[in-house]
């Protein structure tokens, strides 16, 4: 029968991510306050004179953006990081990120990276760069053909279409994103959902670099509804990058062999029970090696998912 103050945290602690919403009951457990959600903020509540208030729930898409900005934003200020680059290839997945970088960080502190081969359709280099004006953030162009040349020629078993060379154009990309980190400070934001992490449908010392990772623990369709979401906006992600097959464009032709409609939810529901399967046990080795996986769901990679690398 008495009035209840439930007072909650407000920030990040590295994957955690604490969302504040205060809230004050009287003694019939009535709602009298609640304080905002992923905000500091203070409100004094006369407990004799205020009423009753109904409770509205957060639209999801937002609370995930919020929560993944709030989670970047003091990851950034408590590890004292100012600047922050990433690659943008004209996908869904860099799109988020990128909007959440800006979010979190301000556009003035976000470099954006493309960094095109020769598979790459030239219509992915200029939906980032509109991304990246339409944004405010600084745009870098930075091919890696003669990169990847020099590598085919220095190397053996490099041919055209192999996993191989797939995976030597990733590791370019991370070299030349994590030159300019050396160069000017600051760190690398990694761009990988949870989808293609639990497939390990990425590249270890490629595209899973990165300091941290906002989206990682988002699946794949997840990301999609964030982007749509994100369209809402006062800064649209380009319909190309909705509208086109998810692809790595790695290799002619390339597209994702998923269906990651089907396939997600069988996978996250296997994560939030901490079971696993082929499909992930022969990933797992990667996932330890991953940046910081901002928590976003019941059940994210990183500490709170302790699954063994070997077996028997």
């Amino acid at each position: 029968g008495l009035p209840l103050v439930f007072l909650n945290a407000c920030g990040a602690q590295d994957e955690l991510i604490f969302d504040g919403r205060s809230f004050l009951v009287d003694g019939h457990g009535r709602l009298l306050a609640r304080l905002p959600a992923f905000k500091e903020a203070i409100e004094v509540v006369d407990l004799e004179g205020s009423e009753a208030i109904e409770d509205e729930p957060m639209d999801t898409m937002e609370e995930l953006f919020r929560a993944a900005v709030l989670g970047l934003r003091d990851f950034a200020r408590k590890n004292g990081v100012s600047r922050a680059f990433l690659g943008l290839s004209g996908g869904v997945d860099s799109a988020v990120t990128t909007v959440i970088a800006v979010r979190a960080m301000g556009a003035a502190n976000v470099v954006a990276l493309a960094m095109p081969s020769r598979y790459t359709d030239d219509r992915s280099t200029s939906v980032a760069k509109e991304l990246a004006e339409s944004l405010g953030v600084e745009f870098r162009r930075i091919g890696i053909e003669r990169l990847h040349q020099a590598a085919r020629m220095s190397l053996e078993n490099c041919d055209e279409g192999s996993v191989s060379d797939e995976n030597i154009q990733a590791r370019l990309r991370m070299m030349i994103l994590m030159a300019q980190v050396n160069a000017e400070g600051g760190m690398l934001i990694n761009t990988s959902n949870k989808t293609e992490l639990a497939l390990g449908y990425s590249t270890l010392y490629g595209d899973m670099a990165g300091a941290v990772c906002p989206i990682a623990d988002l699946t794949k369709p997840e990301v999609q509804r964030l982007a749509r979401w994100i369209n809402a906006g006062e800064h649209p992600i380009p319909s190309f990058t909705l509208e086109r097959p998810p692809t790595a464009e790695l290799r002619p032709g390339q597209v994702d062999p998923f269906d990651y409609e089907t396939l997600a939810p069988e996978l996250e529901e296997l994560v939030r029970l901490d079971r696993s399967d082929s499909r992930l046990r022969s990933s797992e080795h990667k996932r330890r090696q991953m940046g910081v996986v901002l928590k976003l769901s019941e059940r994210s990679f990183g500490s709170g998912r302790l699954i063994p690398i070997s077996r028997g």
